[in-house]
Order: structure tokens, then C-alpha cells, then sequence
């Protein structure tokens, strides 16, 4: 008696079994999409793109490492001679801030309002870690002031929303600084403003004043 053959085990038998369903999982999830109320098919998208932006925007205005935990509140300016300038010319604060990630903001409060341009010269250098980095001069007949590269060729840099800086009060110089067009990308950051001031004599020659620097 021929033995009978179990058609599970025939190559002929079932040829659905052991077979998986490749569309089996889209169709889950379009049953599973379909039992979701419309009310809360519509906020489902919008909570997540809010979260992408949310997300994205902290990652942007984060600082990127561990660079600027030491970053003072203000650095303390001291005279270098005895030829002290005038009022007008003296560095009374400077404020120090870290608004967005890589930017350096600095701002220099003068103890009294800056004399009227172009009777005075001021220039500020700025550098990071005992490292020059910038120099800043006045533009003749504007508020905003020339900023030059140091660590390259000395080239002016292009003002944009993260490097700019201008006098925006008649006793106040602001400084916006996106540090990595200066080249600086993974230093710890320690800035230091040095500056230097002239009068312009009528009939005469330039008067020189002390040198201010002011550091952390």
C-alpha cells in the first residue's frame, strides 16, 4: 500500500505557505490611519513640523560646544598712560554677550556722548585668547564702522545679520561678530578690546590719547 503523502509537504501542496505578505504592513498602517479621528489626522502633521522647527531652531541658536562657558557679562577697561583722553573718549563699560551660536556680541559704553565725526579717531581691536582677530574703524560720514580680518589678508568682511557694527546711541558702540569668518571655529573663547583714540586739532597735529584695553 502506497504511502500517503501529506500535501503540506508536497512541492505541489500549498504554495501560499511560508510566504509573507510584502503589502500586508501598508495595508496595516492604512487601516490603522483610517480608525484615526480627522480631527486628529489634521494636528498629527502640524505637531510634528512645529517639532522639526522647534528642534531646528534650538539647534541654531545653541551655543555649538562648551566654547563659551567662561564668556564674562562685561570686560573691565584700564587706562595704558597718563595721557588720559577726554570724557567723550573714555571707555566707561563694555558690555559682553553670546546671543546665537559662534557670535560674539560686544557692547562699549562711552562716559559721555561720542564728540561729533570726523573731529575724533577711534579704532578697536579685538582678540580672542591674547590673538588678534579684527579691526574696527570708522566709515567717514556713517554710524557704521569698517571691519577687517587680521588673522588673513586684513580684507574688509562683509556686514550681514551676524557681523555688523555700528554706533546706535550717541554714547554707544555696538559689535556683532559671527566668529567663524575670522577663523575662529573650536577656541576657547576670551575676547579682548583694545582701543585707541585721537582728537583732531584745528590748525594743529592729531592729540594721541592712552591706549584702553579691556578684558575678562
Amino acid at each position: 500500500m502506497a504511502d500517503e503523502i501529506d500535501a503540506d509537504s508536497s512541492p505541489d501542496g500549498n504554495h501560499h505557505t511560508g510566504k509573507v505578505d510584502a503589502e500586508a504592513p501598508d495595508r496595516g498602517l492604512r487601516q490603522f490611519w483610517q480608525k484615526v479621528p480627522p480631527g486628529l489626522r489634521t494636528v498629527l502633521p502640524l505637531a510634528l513640523l512645529v517639532s522639526v522647527v522647534i528642534v531646528g531652531f534650538y539647534n541654531w541658536v545653541r551655543p555649538s560646544r562648551d566654547d563659551w562657558s567662561h564668556l564674562p557679562d562685561r570686560l573691565v577697561c584700564q587706562m595704558q598712560s597718563v595721557t588720559r583722553p577726554p570724557p567723550a573718549l573714555v571707555v566707561d563699560s563694555v558690555g559682553v554677550s553670546h546671543p546665537r551660536a559662534d557670535v560674539l556680541r560686544l557692547v562699549v559704553h562711552f562716559a559721555q556722548p561720542l564728540p561729533a565725526a570726523p573731529s575724533y579717531q577711534l579704532t578697536y581691536r579685538l582678540a580672542n585668547n591674547g590673538t588678534p582677530f579684527a579691526v574696527l574703524t570708522q566709515r567717514p560720514g556713517s554710524d557704521d564702522l569698517a571691519i577687517s580680518n587680521t588673522r588673513s589678508d586684513g580684507s574688509d568682511i562683509r556686514t550681514d545679520l551676524g557681523t555688523h557694527a555700528r554706533r546706535t546711541a550717541p554714547d554707544t558702540v555696538e559689535m556683532t561678530l559671527n566668529l567663524p569668518k575670522f577663523g575662529i571655529q573650536k577656541d576657547f573663547v576670551s575676547p579682548t578690546l583694545a582701543v585707541s583714540s585721537q582728537l583732531d586739532a584745528r590748525g594743529g597735529e592729531p592729540m594721541a590719547y592712552a591706549l584702553q584695553v579691556c578684558h575678562g
